[in-house]
């Protein structure tokens, strides 16, 4: 699933830099590319489901350890 997210933000990113879609405002774009994530499952809301993926609830403190030694 993660490189449909990729290919589909290489897709975007492409087209912008081409120029294709330059009578098109950021907005429709970004309604687009919200359509495009949302048929292929992304909804922006990992964190409410990661309870039921992982089979037990989230560590705030561990998330952030592990949030700050990520980045």
């Amino acid at each position: 699933m993660f490189k449909r997210l990729i290919a589909i933000s290489v897709v975007y990113a492409t087209a912008a830099l081409c120029g294709e879609g330059q009578g098109e405002s950021n907005h429709q774009l970004d309604a687009r590319l919200r359509q495009a994530l949302g048929a292929a499952g992304f909804t922006g809301r990992v964190e409410s489901t990661l309870p039921v993926r992982l089979g037990r609830n989230l560590d705030p403190q561990l998330a952030d350890l592990g949030r700050l030694l990520l980045f």
